[in-house]
């Protein structure tokens, strides 16, 4: 068991007295001292314990900012890219891509290869390589077969 002093918040029920600055402080004294000392202790604990929460609350409210502008960012740059790469792949016209298939092959292309690969009608496809034909991009090797021009 310790001796009583201001250091220590033990403080033991059979004392009936504590001397504090030469003075005589009996057991109800001390106990009411005690409890007001405590008390103080546990409001100042109390009023830090405040501040640490505030501080981390304004911390948190900041962390949320700062990830919504940068997931903003992100978003808003994903968006413009995909805009970008929308318009820089633009759609190909129907005799832009039939070009392209008979550019592919070098003995040239049918009819009917050609309206398999990309889904158009036998009109449509009849169509495009008279087009083609008539600006002089594509010749006709054999019947239904064609192949460019240069």
């Amino acid at each position: 068991m310790c001796d009583p002093c201001d250091a220590c918040l033990c403080f033991p029920q059979d004392w009936k007295k504590r001397v504090k600055n030469d003075m005589v402080v009996y057991a109800s004294e001390f106990e009411q001292e005690w409890t007001y000392n405590r008390r103080d202790i546990m409001g100042e604990l109390e009023k830090e314990l405040r501040k640490i929460s505030k501080t981390l609350n304004d911390l948190a409210r900041k962390v949320d900012q700062v990830a919504t502008k940068t997931v903003g960012s992100t978003k808003a740059v994903a968006r413009a890219a995909k805009k970008a790469s929308k318009k820089a792949q633009a759609r190909k016209s129907g005799p832009e891509v039939i070009m392209a298939l008979i550019k592919a092959k070098k003995n040239g292309v049918d009819t009917a290869t050609l309206r398999a690969k990309k889904d158009f009608s036998g009109q449509r496809v009849r169509s495009i390589v008279w087009e083609l034909s008539k600006k002089g991009k594509i010749k006709r090797v054999d019947r239904g077969l064609y192949k460019t021009a240069r």
